[in-house]
């Protein structure tokens, strides 16, 4: 199962030392779908950073959990996009 949400966290706290090189972290961070899907965007994928920007979300938090528990998360972005605090 994977949970979503636009918390503004500017940490990234990686759970079990996992960085961004871990293939699962690379699937989500890389792997999200067109916004529309025109037959010519068929099959394409977005990274997080640029849906962030299509949206204009300053600061995401992004948590995933497999059997009950955090399995990672990780914060992207800005905590304060007043002060633009990381």
């Amino acid at each position: 199962m994977l949970a979503c949400g636009t918390l503004f966290a500017s940490h990234v706290s990686v759970a079990h030392n996992q960085g961004a090189a871990d293939p699962r972290i690379r699937r989500v961070e890389t792997g999200l779908l067109p916004i529309t899907a025109t037959k010519d965007r068929m099959g394409s994928r977005v990274d997080i950073r640029e849906r962030m920007r299509a949206f204009g979300v300053p600061g995401l938090s992004v948590a995933v959990i497999n059997d009950s528990r955090i399995a990672w998360a990780k914060g992207y972005g800005l905590a304060d996009s007043r002060t633009a605090e990381r």
